[in-house]
């Protein structure tokens, strides 16, 4: 299910200051691919590839129908359950063969603007009911089609599109300039380019893969796994989980981790039988060669895990893939144990985003600031066109502060850890770093003008200075996410606190 846009969903996967911004996809350009289609005995099946920087945080949610609800409905949610019935929602389908799902458009930063806006109406319940609505009262493709010609959301959806299907062969696009069905054929295929406004995806490479899948291809189980493997992301943002459906009998199939040869399997019909529940992910699927590597890393640390990993016998092809997903689940959340991956993974993308980073704070965690600067040096000197710092990191891990520093950041005690971060300052804030000074950790930088919603992350660990304020930061549907210390650079903290 595509990472929609996250002007409509609330969601602080990336970094704290993440939790304050509605944006689908920080990976846009990579960012999800759909389709949807009627095999010749008349099934319609729908399929979706959901990608982004890895996560185990993700969540599959069953709702069974209650009081006046018509139909029962699962959903695909990150972070925890709750994301899953409410404008977080990932996507999903429902007993009467619904089905909706998102790709990211704001892949250069353009904003559609919905015309005659204030000719729709809000919907009465808010924006965070409108697709539990969809999944519990409609059954149709034209029905969500009217739906949304009357209602629209109060804050967002504009830089995403919705792919609908239903088990009577209908498919249709709807985004904030209005939608279009399909017509005169039997599929339809969504990456991030708007279909509604007649934009030409052929930059898209997984554009033309899937289409010829669904196009040439008889249409089925087989089919749609082909589809999403050979458009599933394989670099620092990867395919974090797939999902095919058949919408006429409701069996339903997901995928984990880029391991398109184990799925889990049911019906939607079974697990409503099951009652309201929330999976998490992981658990589904713990006798995967990605879930056990995790465990082991929990528990034992990265030498142990990759040590684990390699022991499996994996092909090589499926070595990677959990090399991959394991990299950027554990950088992400500031794990300098994630280092041995990094390296492995460095062996097959040297360029690596954000891990060369992380591979030399993980050497300066160790004491070794002289190595930590040389892989920075050596980085810079084969990639000239990293977007790092390389001197501004060089510096810090110096204890030098910023140029025109106007931001001091202090955290006492934790005198035993080996490395202090601050994040929420960037997308990425490991260069973000604290050097221990007596009896607490401090940094001095520059932060251009903002509000800036962040927190310390010792050896790992996320920490709030107890001497320092909090802030319950709200998401623009009244729910209270995260608490936070914040910053207000030439910003009222009264007038921004909330989004």
């Amino acid at each position: 299910m595509a990472l929609k846009n996250r002007n409509v969903i609330f969601r602080f996967r990336r970094v704290i200051l993440a939790s304050l911004l509605f944006c689908f996809c920080i990976a846009v350009s990579n960012a999800c691919t759909i389709f949807s289609a009627q095999d010749e005995n008349g099934n319609v099946w729908a399929g979706n590839n959901e990608d982004d920087f890895f996560t185990f945080e993700t969540y599959l949610n069953v709702f069974p129908a209650m009081c006046s609800d018509e139909y029962g409905y699962l959903t695909f949610s990150y972070i925890n359950p709750e994301n899953g019935a409410n404008a977080n929602t990932e996507g999903g389908f429902n007993e009467a063969g619904l089905f909706f799902d998102f790709n990211a458009l704001d892949m250069f930063g353009k904003t559609y603007r919905v015309p005659n806006r204030h000719l729709k109406q809000s919907f009465p319940a808010g924006d965070h009911e409108i697709f539990n609505h969809l999944m519990k009262h409609l059954k149709s493709v034209p029905e969500v089609i009217e739906f949304f010609d009357t209602y629209w959301f109060d804050v967002g959806f504009n830089t995403a599109q919705m792919h609908v299907a239903d088990k009577y062969g209908n498919f249709a696009i709807i985004n904030a300039t209005g939608s279009k069905m399909v017509q005169g054929r039997n599929y339809q295929v969504s990456t991030n380019f708007s279909i509604c406004d007649d934009e030409d995806g052929s930059e898209c490479w997984r554009y033309p893969i899937a289409d010829k899948i669904v196009r040439t291809r008889e249409i089925g189980f087989s089919s749609f796994v082909e589809a999403c493997s050979k458009t599933a992301q394989r670099s620092w943002a990867t395919t974090i989980y797939s999902n095919i459906q058949n919408l006429t009998t409701g069996e339903f199939w997901l995928f984990y981790g880029l391991d398109y040869a184990n799925p889990f399997y049911s019906s939607l019909d079974q697990l409503l039988k099951n009652g309201r529940r929330s999976y998490y992910m992981p658990q589904l699927f713990s006798e995967h060669a990605l879930a056990q590597t995790r465990e082991v890393f929990i528990k034992s640390g990265g030498e142990a895990a990759l040590t684990y990993l390699n022991q499996l016998n994996l092909p090589e092809a499926s070595r990677l893939d959990v090399i991959r997903c394991m990299a950027a689940a554990f950088t992400e959340k500031a794990n300098l144990e994630i280092a041995p991956f990094l390296s492995e993974y460095l062996r097959s993308d040297p360029l690596g985003y954000i891990y060369p980073l992380t591979l030399a704070l993980s050497t300066y965690r160790t004491g070794d600031i002289v190595g930590a600067k040389k892989i920075l040096y050596d980085y810079r000197s084969n990639y000239p066109q990293t977007y790092l710092n390389v001197d501004r990191i060089v510096n810090r891990m110096s204890g030098q502060a910023d140029e025109n520093a106007n931001a001091v950041f202090t955290l006492p005690g934790y005198s035993d850890a080996t490395n202090v971060l601050v994040s929420g300052l960037a997308d990425y804030s490991q260069e973000y770093i604290l050097i221990k000074k007596g009896n607490s950790w401090e940094g001095e930088f520059y932060l251009p003008n903002g509000i800036y919603n962040y927190a310390f992350i010792v050896d790992g660990k996320e920490v709030l200075n107890p001497m320092t304020p909090t802030v319950a930061i709200h998401s623009a549907f009244g729910e209270a996410t995260k608490y936070t210390h914040q910053l207000c650079i030439e910003f009222s903290q009264e007038k921004y606190q909330r989004t």
